[in-house]
């Protein structure tokens, strides 16, 4: 990154060998180029899409940002809106609802993306309360001329659905089976 050799060759840096590179150090302070730096860094990840709270903190240590640094980084994003873990789960869940997957899925996706837990646990309840109606909506997709004889065709959608993050009590309602 020449961005970064710009930064360590910068006469902002004090050259006191007493202070270490804020970048990298903890106890050091940050000079204001610096954190914006990091800044410009994250709000260019954040134009592409939403991030989590601890998807910055662990961009930011990737790049090797001190994490003093980085929690002044995330405390300023998140005071103008920028970064919201509610932002990302209501996300999953647009996308959960859009691709037909159901909570376990949507769970999976915030844990991968590490949203917090009760902004993960509203959004996971909400799919939750509308599992039964969208697994009914992929069945109908599937199958327009009603449940078909074949258990083999049963079964692969029903595998189909488990993949696509629906629990086992939906799956058996849905097809219409027993839990034998």
């Amino acid at each position: 990154h020449p961005h970064r050799r710009q930064r360590a060759a910068s006469p902002m840096m004090t050259s006191s060998s007493s202070v270490s590179d804020p970048k990298t150090s903890g106890s050091a302070r940050a000079s204001p180029a610096d954190v914006q730096a990091a800044y410009d860094a994250v709000v260019r990840l954040l134009a592409r899409r939403a991030m989590s709270q601890a998807e910055v903190l662990s961009h930011l240590a990737t790049r090797g940002y001190a994490t003093e640094l980085s929690h002044a980084v995330l405390e300023r994003l998140r005071a103008l809106g920028y970064v919201a873990d509610e932002q990302v789960a209501q996300t999953i869940a647009r996308r959960a609802m859009r691709e037909g997957r159901g909570p376990a899925w949507a769970q999976q996706q915030l844990d991968a993306r590490r949203v917090d837990t009760r902004a993960g646990a509203t959004v996971v309840s909400e799919l939750a309360g509308q599992e039964l109606s969208l697994a009914t909506r992929i069945v109908a997709a599937r199958w327009p001329h009603g449940r078909p004889n074949d258990r083999a065709e049963i079964d692969k959608l029903a595998r189909r659905l488990a993949r696509r993050g629906f629990s086992q009590d939906v799956i058996y309602r849905v097809l219409g089976l027993s839990e034998d």
